[in-house]
């Protein structure tokens, strides 16, 4: 499995904070003995204080050409939750476009599915202040392959373009020029 390392220690740092007394619990017994062999899948699993749920579905990589900002001063997602209407909430806020840029508190943070790398010219750059801290972006921080930074949003203007990424979209998947971002 992909950053298997780097789900656990998610799953490890939420389960500590919200389910201090739970027991440990291991992401590689919920991954199914036989995995498909061929195409690209997401494996979902739901758990709270004892694990709940695994799902194995196909993934298919949105086509995202256009993103519009949305503007809010109060969301918190720092955990990944099952429950995502009030990002669901905020995509509705997104016109035309293909998805969003949530800016909070005047600073860029994420879209409604993945944390956002900005190219400046000889960087990438992922906002210091993102709403969840995904494992992609781990990742490539640890590989120092992105650095962090605030991002005010009055800035974004001085990058070139932005990446969409999380576990199944790695840095250059899904790169959309600043031309095509609403602010």
């Amino acid at each position: 499995m992909w950053q298997l390392d780097y789900h656990q220690r998610r799953l490890d740092a939420t389960r500590r904070e919200l389910f201090p007394d739970a027991g440990p619990l291991d992401l590689r017994d919920a991954v199914p003995s036989a995995l498909p062999s061929a195409g690209v899948y997401r494996l979902r699993v739901t758990y709270a204080e004892a694990l709940e749920r695994v799902e194995l579905e196909p993934y298919r990589r949105r086509t995202v050409r256009t993103l519009a900002c949305v503007y809010v001063d109060c969301v918190d997602y720092r955990f990944k939750w099952a429950d995502r209407r009030e990002l669901q909430r905020l995509l509705q806020q997104r016109g035309d476009a293909d998805e969003i840029i949530i800016v909070r508190d005047g600073l860029v943070t994420d879209s409604s599915y993945s944390n956002l790398a900005l190219f400046g010219g000889n960087r990438w750059v992922t906002p210091d202040s993102p709403l969840l801290a995904g494992t992609m972006r781990a990742r490539l921080l640890d590989q120092r392959t992105i650095s962090e930074a605030p991002v005010p949003i009055e800035e974004l203007v001085h990058y070139t373009h932005v990446a969409l990424i999380n576990a199944l979209n790695p840095l250059g998947a899904l790169v959309v020029p600043l031309g095509a971002v609403r602010l």
